[in-house]
C-alpha cells in the first residue's frame, strides 16, 4: 500500500502546535484520514515543522570549582557532563564537535555538539513511492528521514506497558516523541555552588535556548545512592546550587536528581557538610558509575526526542541492587 501525502485537516501548512497536537492524541490516527500514512515520512514532517521549537538543548551539570572539590560528591553533577560528554564524543555516527572541549564562555565551561543529521521533509514523490508503510525498519524513504535502530529500540523500551498494547511499533515510534534536538550544549559553571544562577542564566541568554530546554544535573542526598529522579518543576528541596537558579526566575527547567545518600549520623552536627564535600568510597564506586551511565543514557533520550514525562516513567525508579 502506498504511502498518502500528509496534509491538516484545516489544509494549511503544520504549525507546531498542530504538531504537538498530532503528537499528543493518539486516536485521530485511528481515523480513516490516517490510513496509509508512512509513519517515518510523517514523522519527519513534523519535526521539519517544529524543528525551531528543538534546537538546542542545554544541559547544566553543578558543582563547586577548584581543585579541592573534585571528585566529591557535591560534585556529581560534572561528573555526569564528563560521562555524558565521552559517550557523545563516541557516538561519532550522530555527533560532532561544534566547537573546542571544554572552553570558557559565559562565565563557566562549555562543550557544544552538533548533530551530523538533521531530519530533512520528504517530498512528495518519496512519500507517494514509499511502500514501507507502517514499517519503520523495512521502509524505503531516505536514510535522512528515518529514526536510528537505537533510537527507536529507546522509544519502545519507554514505551512498554498499555499504551504499548495499544498501538503499533511504527505508530508508538511517532507519538513517542517530540523533534530530537539539533545541538547540545553541555554546560559548568565557573562559580562555587550557591552562585550557579548567573552563568546559567548567561547562557541561556547567549545560546537563546528556553528555560523548558534547560537540563539541570545535580546530587541529592534525600535519594539512596545510585537512584535517578528526574524532575519538570519543584523547590530547591535546600540545594543551594537549584536555589541560585531559581533565583534568576527561571523555574520551568527540567531537574535530573542524582542519589548520593544521606550522611551517617556518626558524622556530628556537620554530617551534611562532611557528607557532601566528601568523597564516595571505593565501595560506593560501581554504584556511582552505574548511576553516572545511566544519566547519560537519559539525557541521550531526551536529546533524541523522548518526552520528558516518558523518560521520567523508565528511569524515576529505585537503584538497582
Amino acid at each position: 500500500m502506498a504511502c498518502l501525502p500528509w496534509h491538516p485537516p484545516n489544509g494549511a501548512p503544520p504549525s507546531a502546535a498542530v504538531c504537538a497536537a498530532k503528537l499528543g492524541e493518539r486516536q485521530r490516527l485511528a481515523g480513516p484520514r490516517w490510513q496509509g500514512l508512512c509513519v517515518v515520512a510523517l514523522t519527519a514532517k513534523v519535526a521539519r515543522a517544529c524543528q525551531s521549537k528543538r534546537k538546542t538543548l542545554a544541559v547544566v551539570g553543578l558543582g563547586n570549582v577548584g581543585q579541592s572539590y573534585v571528585d566529591t560528591r557535591h560534585n556529581i553533577g560534572f561528573a555526569a557532563l564528563d560521562t555524558l560528554a565521552n559517550h557523545l564524543l563516541l557516538d561519532q555516527a550522530h555527533w560532532r564537535l561544534a566547537e573546542g572541549v571544554w572552553r570558557p564562555a559565559f562565565g563557566g565551561e562549555l562543550l557544544r555538539l552538533r548533530r551530523k543529521e538533521g531530519l530533512s521533509p520528504p517530498s512528495s514523490t518519496e512519500i507517494e513511492n514509499c511502500s514501507g508503510c507502517l514499517k519503520p525498519d523495512s521502509c524505503p524513504c531516505p536514510k535522512a528521514i528515518r529514526r536510528s535502530k537505537k533510537a527507536r529500540q529507546r522509544e519502545e523500551n519507554a514505551f512498554s506497558g498499555d499504551v504499548g498494547k495499544a498501538a503499533s511499533s511504527g505508530r508508538r515510534a511517532l507519538l513517542a516523541s517530540v523533534p530530537p534536538c539539533q545541538e547540545l550544549a553541555l554546560f559548568k559553571p565557573g562559580a562555587m555552588m550557591n552562585r550557579s544562577g548567573p552563568p546559567v542564566a548567561e547562557l541561556l541568554d547567549g545560546l537563546q535556548v528556553e528555560e523548558t530546554e534547560l537540563l539541570v544535573v545535580y546530587d541529592d542526598l534525600d535519594l539512596e545512592l545510585g537512584r535517578l529522579r528526574l524532575r519538570k518543576k519543584g523547590s530547591a528541596g535546600g540545594h543551594n546550587g537549584i536555589k541560585s537558579i531559581l533565583a534568576q526566575g527561571l523555574k520551568k527547567f527540567v531537574r535530573v536528581r542524582l542519589g548520593i545518600g544521606s550522611p551517617p549520623k556518626s558524622l556530628g552536627p556537620n554530617a551534611v557538610v562532611y557528607h557532601v564535600l566528601g568523597q564516595f568510597s571505593a565501595e560506593e564506586t560501581d554504584a556511582v558509575q552505574a548511576l553516572l551511565n545511566l544519566t547519560a543514557d537519559a539525557v541521550d533520550d531526551l536529546a533524541e526526542g523522548v518526552t520528558v514525562d516518558n523518560v521520567m516513567n523508565k528511569f524515576n525508579k529505585p537503584a538497582s541492587t
